[in-house]
């Protein structure tokens, strides 16, 4: 997608479905930025090339998979990730790891409680955590010229 975006003139492109490795439907910058990333979530040697919302996909050899590291390398000359808002359940991992690959969240459970006054219960019935679980890496990148 940053090939077709940089290919039609754009210069700053924002994506919500930033998949983990092992995760969502697409190859997400997430997915080719870190490559130990792959090592990291014990998916190596499980590389994939996802396109059109899942209907495509096809296993890639790690040389592909560099390729395609290559290309994404060339096509942005920045790429920044979004925290979390908010401390919460990750749909992808159990916490501890989620921690570990998402930068710290903008605010703690601590926060919330303290600051809006919620308890863990209020958190849990007024959707705080069905909404962190919603969270996948949303990112910005400045395409290359």
């Amino acid at each position: 997608r940053m090939e077709e975006a940089r290919a039609k003139g754009f210069k700053h492109v924002v994506f919500d479905d930033n998949y983990p490795p092992g995760h969502g439907d697409n190859t997400s910058g997430k997915k080719l930025c870190d490559p130990q990333l792959w090592s990291f979530l014990g998916k190596d040697d499980q590389y994939s090339y996802q396109d059109d919302f899942g209907h495509v996909e096809r296993p890639l050899s790690s040389s592909e998979y560099l390729e395609y590291v290559e290309r994404f390398r060339n096509a942005v000359s920045i790429y920044s990730e979004f925290p979390p808002i908010w401390d919460g359940p990750s749909r992808f991992f159990e916490n501890g790891i989620a921690r570990q690959v998402a930068l710290p969240p903008l605010f703690s459970r601590k926060e919330l409680t303290n600051d809006l006054g919620l308890d863990e219960n209020s958190m849990a019935s007024n959707s705080f955590d069905e909404e962190s679980r919603r969270y996948t890496y949303i990112n910005y990148a400045r395409l290359a010229d």
